[in-house]
């Protein structure tokens, strides 16, 4: 089986689902082609980011079922469960009206629109220490599920899901977790623990050291020495250059502010680059999600052999991932 890759950024969709809310396991409706739980440390736990990307077949919105609303109102609602005891929860793409969170995750009063569209959100999940359990129940029929956490900061593991390995994005590794075809109300056991201890040099690289040849022995004696034997040489080269750089740069311009030379120009409104920004990859992450499908469909025609299938969808899933992290970033 081929390495599948994220996606940017946990498991997906847990806890207990009322009675009045829970989508039947076998019943039609909409479905998750692909779900990405993205888990980052926080000041006081877990930092939760979500995204889910539907498909519903029907050609009406999906409403959900009769609920109580936290005011004890009578609405129409689907619910996304979420774990115990969590906070902050942020909401992306729908206004206050449209949602509202209750102990057991998000009361969502909008419709699943027919054909395809995207949910995300993030909350915080407090933990007192690692390893840390977390019980995610899923309310709909999952195609693609996809844990996702940095190597840096935890260590993963998952009852249902089997590990794919590692994905590096923006000079960052994460450890990713998979499962697929996961029915509506499967329960994911996830533990979150300390992460692995990182790989040291190994004695024959103490003893050589980094290739510094051409180098004067003054420097090759100090590079075979502990510690800087575990940095590369030409690095601190590169960082002088840097900082010489920007040390002129910054001399230029002091001297054009000191003199008026060049006229100050107008600041970019920050904010309104970010929206183009995320509507640019948002856009970017549906082209992707069409082209995936259409690969798909190909494949199921007979239209592409098997190797070809796997290398272009392995592709568009490592583009997919890195636009999903690009808009965790920006949430």
């Amino acid at each position: 089986m081929i390495k599948r890759v994220l996606g940017v950024l946990l498991a997906a969709l847990v806890l207990l689902l009322p009675a009045s809310a829970v989508l039947g396991a076998g019943s039609g409706g909409p479905q998750v082609e692909e779900a990405h739980f993205i888990i980052s440390p926080g000041n006081t736990g877990l930092t939760i980011t979500e995204f889910l990307s539907f498909n519903n077949p029907d050609s009406k919105p999906y409403s959900g079922g009769a609920v109580a609303d936290p005011s004890g109102k009578k609405r129409t609602a689907w619910l996304i469960p979420l774990p115990g005891g969590y906070r902050n929860l942020q909401v992306n793409g729908l206004e206050n009206s449209d949602y509202a969170g209750v102990p057991d995750g998000i009361q969502v009063y909008k419709a699943i629109a027919s054909g395809k569209s995207t949910f995300s959100f993030s909350y915080t999940l407090p933990v007192s220490g690692l390893p840390a359990a977390v019980s995610k129940k899923i309310p709909f029929t999952t195609q693609q599920f996809f844990v996702i956490a940095p190597v840096s900061a935890f260590s993963v593991k998952a009852d249902v899901l089997q590990d794919e390995g590692q994905v590096n994005f923006n000079n960052n590794t994460y450890e990713q977790l998979w499962g697929g075809n996961l029915a509506a109300g499967t329960v994911v056991n996830i533990t979150v623990d300390q992460p692995q201890a990182q790989t040291t040099p190994s004695n024959n690289q103490l003893a050589r050291g980094f290739d510094v040849k051409l180098h004067p022995a003054g420097h090759v004696k100090l590079f075979m020495t502990d510690p800087l034997v575990y940095t590369n040489p030409h690095l601190w080269a590169a960082y002088l250059f840097i900082m010489l750089g920007l040390g002129i740069a910054a001399a230029i311009l002091w001297y054009r502010g000191r003199f008026g030379h060049e006229e100050e120009e107008p600041q970019a409104d920050s904010g309104a680059g970010d929206d183009q920004l995320f509507l640019r990859l948002k856009a970017k992450q549906d082209l992707l999600l069409q082209r995936i499908k259409s690969l798909d469909d190909r494949f199921a025609a007979g239209q592409m052999s098997e190797q070809e299938y796997r290398e272009s969808r392995e592709k568009y899933k490592q583009l997919l991932v890195q636009v999903k992290l690009q808009l965790r970033e920006l949430a």
